[in-house]
């Protein structure tokens, strides 16, 4: 009975280690794509037209520090996409 409880145990470890292996996997996979995400930029046009909002307006919000963004030349913006799109998609961005 005891032979059989130990093996009980060490499959139920064996099985849990498993699963552990695959969520790990998992997190890693999307820790990648999160990564990559990370890098991606929209331009000015490509956020006016995503937000439906004008230049000036977009320059408004830029000088209000209301929306992040980065200077990648001396005339040119970028702002970074994923923290536009969770900013958007859970109305934490209110400019109006």
């Amino acid at each position: 009975m005891n032979e059989e409880r130990h093996e009980e145990i060490m499959k139920a470890i064996s099985n849990l280690s498993a699963q552990f292996a695959e969520m790990l996997r998992e997190f890693r996979k999307r820790g990648e794509i999160l990564h990559e995400a990370d890098d991606a930029t929209l331009s000015t046009n490509d956020l006016v037209d995503v937000l439906g909002v004008s230049k000036a307006t977009l320059n408004r919000l830029r000088q209000r520090r209301l929306i992040p963004f980065r200077y990648i030349s001396a005339n040119q913006v970028v702002y970074p996409s994923v923290v536009i799109l969770i900013s958007v998609c859970t109305e934490q961005m209110n400019w109006r």
